[in-house]
């Protein structure tokens, strides 16, 4: 009894607090009001702009949970029919898994490419730069000549002199 009486108080002591606070804070913060970008917009016009971009954003939103969902249904009914046809016909799940839709798009050639100091780079003629200069780091070959294994060999022979 006396555990439901304290979780009370608290649950008051908890309210009084959050209006306090809000009281506190309509005081102290002050709303900047929004500049209007063109002179000719009254405050009425801008009322109906932010409701109109609302109502926008909440029909976008839905038509997107709609699509989602769509899409959803859409991809199990996709794996439940392939799944049903790996027991009875495998060549037209094969074919089945091929029409698909894959999750992955083909790639599209590099715009942005980091430089050796780390440095992005994003110009053509820097981007065309950097890639020599890489193809001319893979294929460098620092190493001391020597001579082939055969062409040692082939000297220590006497009927080669």
């Amino acid at each position: 009894m006396e555990t439901i009486h304290e979780n009370r108080c608290a649950e008051q002591l908890v309210k009084v607090f959050q209006t306090s606070l809000k009281e506190a804070a309509k005081l102290s913060i002050t709303v900047c009001p929004i500049k209007k970008r063109r002179p000719w917009i009254t405050t009425e016009i801008f009322e109906q702009v932010n409701e109109r971009r609302k109502v926008k954003n909440n029909i976008m939103a839905c038509q997107r949970n709609a699509c989602q969902k769509a899409k959803e249904i859409l991809l199990n009914n996709q794996c439940q029919e392939i799944e049903e046809l790996e027991k009875k016909n495998p060549q037209l799940m094969h074919t089945k898994i091929e029409e698909a839709p894959r999750k992955y798009k083909t790639c599209s050639p590099a715009n942005v490419i980091e430089a050796s100091d780390g440095a992005i780079v994003m110009e053509k003629e820097k981007l065309l730069e950097r890639w020599k200069e890489y193809i001319c780091e893979l294929f460098e070959d620092n190493r001391p000549p020597e001579y082939p294994v055969a062409m040692r060999e082939k000297e220590k022979l006497p009927i080669l002199k």
